[in-house]
């Protein structure tokens, strides 16, 4: 079993070794011309657990995901401001200047759990909004405010239920003997929240 178990922790170490390629640039209007299902996938697939998953188990959890943000967003009455629905909700919605750049991550919008808050980091729209218009993509997009509240709205409902989406499709991450180790996908949520916000 010492063996098996140095294996495995070989293998794992491999894989973590090099650090992983940066994704080429994709132009603005070519990723907003990419069907949802494209773009599902693309989230899902950037999961570490993804890997764990066949084509078809894949399938399920995005279906499961996209189910929920879509059946959570049938709750709001068509043409719901998110704004007011997270002000009705208890929900501060802060606008942000800066300090939305974390390392290599570049956030538009977070929501953070106690107290219940969603804050948009404005100079991120900003080169949103530049970008749409180098692009002449303003017209065909709703406000990214907007998009990124409801965004942000659909992971307060998630992370204040009994069972958040990220545990609909559970992984075995480790096995010995019978005892199996699981974790849910983090991605689910994203795919979820995508979904709420596009309904």
């Amino acid at each position: 079993m010492l063996a098996a178990l140095r294996a495995w922790s070989a293998a794992r170490a491999a894989r973590y070794a090099e650090p992983a390629a940066q994704a080429a640039e994709v132009p603005l209007a070519r990723l907003l011309a990419l069907p949802d299902a494209a773009f599902d996938r693309a989230l899902l697939a950037r999961d570490p657990q993804a890997h764990r998953l066949t084509a078809t188990q894949a399938g399920t959890a995005i279906a499961r995901a996209v189910a929920d943000g879509e059946a959570e967003a049938a709750r709001f009455a068509t043409g719901t401001d998110p704004r007011e629905a997270a002000r009705e909700a208890g929900i501060a919605v802060e606008y942000e200047n800066g300090g939305n750049r974390f390392g290599s991550i570049f956030q538009f919008a977070e929501y953070t759990g106690r107290p219940p808050r969603i804050r948009i980091y404005m100079q991120a729209l900003a080169v949103l909004r530049e970008a749409l218009a180098e692009a002449d993509l303003m017209s065909s997009v709703p406000d990214p405010v907007a998009v990124y509240v409801a965004h942000e709205l659909y992971h307060h409902i998630d992370t204040t239920r009994a069972a958040p989406i990220a545990r609909a499709a559970g992984v075995v991450t480790l096995a010995i003997g019978p005892l199996r180790f699981r974790s849910g996908l983090i991605s689910l949520a994203e795919i979820g929240a995508c979904a709420f916000a596009r309904t």
